[in-house]
């Protein structure tokens, strides 16, 4: 079982990355359920209990791509890094730090949302789709990730 600190994206997100990857879905060897969809941000060691982060953030679904994981092929999303989202992850870390909660992401940290995966590399290429989409994250998640489960929330507020 770990624990992380994730973005779980409002349903219009969903909905639209849905409709982005329909094509190549059937393809698809394993399927991230819709109800467990969600962008991991930093892996912690315990449950923060403190209050509120206040940071204001808004992020933007850029990309859609493919990256490898593994043997196989993993189908994601991808966020555009900003400043703010890292400006996020710094005060997130700094949170934590109070509590003496370990939290960690790595230092080529790349935002994503993993959907599925290929089992084999696919014969046909898939093409990079742009997402015109924005949504503004006030919300910040505790899951466990085997069972999948949220725990917890932290609220974030300018």
């Amino acid at each position: 079982m770990s624990l992380w600190i994730a973005v779980i994206p409002p349903k219009q997100a969903f909905e639209a990355i849905v409709g982005a990857v329909s094509q190549y879905s059937e393809y698809l060897d394993t399927r991230i359920s819709e109800n467990t969809l969600h962008m991991p941000l930093m892996e912690i060691s315990a449950i923060p209990t403190e209050k509120p982060l206040r940071q204001a953030f808004h992020q933007t679904l850029r990309i859609l791509s493919v990256g490898k994981e593994g043997d196989a092929m993993s189908l994601r999303v991808f966020l555009q890094t900003t400043p703010s989202l890292m400006t996020l992850l710094e005060s997130l870390q700094k949170h934590l730090d109070k509590q003496n909660i370990s939290a960690t992401y790595p230092q080529d940290f790349t935002p994503n949302i993993h959907l599925g995966t290929f089992a084999t590399i696919p014969a046909f290429g898939i093409i990079n789709t742009p997402l015109a989409l924005t949504f503004s994250v006030q919300k910040l998640h505790i899951i466990q990730t085997e069972p999948y489960e949220v725990l917890g929330t932290i609220d974030v507020i300018s």
